[in-house]
Order: structure tokens, then sequence, then C-alpha cells
């Protein structure tokens, strides 16, 4: 079994990423979360992985709780590549081993920004750009697989 923490600011879609991948749609009600919601998602190779779904607006503390025995990370972000390199930064004070963990750092829409200097500061780290659901389902495969 994978834990894989998913990580990204307020409002950038981490729980409809997640719903989208797991159910196929998206709610019309979501709102913003204030504690940590867990998805369970089956991969193409019959392996399984619980996402962990951070909320943007959380403490340290939370984080350092929701990163605790994580097998990999999801950075989501939208246009702003400086926001998945906070989040990054943020993990890395709170558990030292996001350099030997897997890291897919996933742009939803549309990839303006440049992703090189982030990824030499990770050399762990991918970078997807989803623009459908077959790539968000393709995307977080590629973590389950």
């Amino acid at each position: 079994m994978t834990n894989v923490a998913v990580l990204g600011d307020s409002h950038v879609g981490k729980t409809a990423f997640m719903h989208r991948v797991v159910h196929g749609r998206v709610p019309l009600n979501i709102f913003t979360a204030a504690d940590v919601e867990i998805f369970h998602l089956v991969g193409a190779l019959q392996s399984s992985a619980y996402f962990h779904v951070v909320p943007g607006c959380s403490t340290a503390l939370q984080l350092a709780r929701a990163m605790d025995s994580m097998d990999a990370i999801l950075v989501l972000y939208r246009d702003d590549i400086h926001a998945a390199r906070s989040w990054l930064a943020r993990a890395a004070q709170v558990v030292h081993s996001v350099t030997h963990v897997p890291v897919l750092v996933a742009c939803i829409g549309s990839a303006g920004a440049s992703i090189e200097p982030l990824l030499r500061a990770y050399p762990n780290a991918e970078h997807a750009v989803v623009q459908t659901p077959i790539g968000a389902h393709d995307c977080v495969n590629r973590i389950v697989m």
C-alpha cells in the first residue's frame, strides 16, 4: 500500500483532481477543506494507494502529521511554479526525506512557467501537465504503479 501526500495552494483544485481520478467526475459541492481528505485508488496493475489531500491553509503541525509515513508526494499547481517550489520547501522542513521519495509536480492547465530550476533542486521529481480527465488518471497511475 502506497501513501501519497497531495500538496498545493488553496483553491488549486486538489480535491476536484482526486474526485475526477477516483470517481470519474467532480461533485458540484466541493468546499475548502480544513482537514486532510483521504482518497483510495486502485491503479492499472491492481496496486493501490491512499492519497492524503492536505489543505492549502494547513499549519506546520498539520503538514507534519500528513507527511508522516508518506511514500510519495504529488504537488499540484496552476500557473505559478513558485507555489510548487514553496510546497516542496515546506514539506522538506517537516520531513527530511523529500529528496528520497518520488515526487510528481503536476500543472493543472497551461504550462506557462519554466520547471527547469525546480527539477534541478529536486532531482527525484518528475513534471506533468494535466489538461484532461484521462491525463489526470494517467498522472496518478504513474505513482500507484
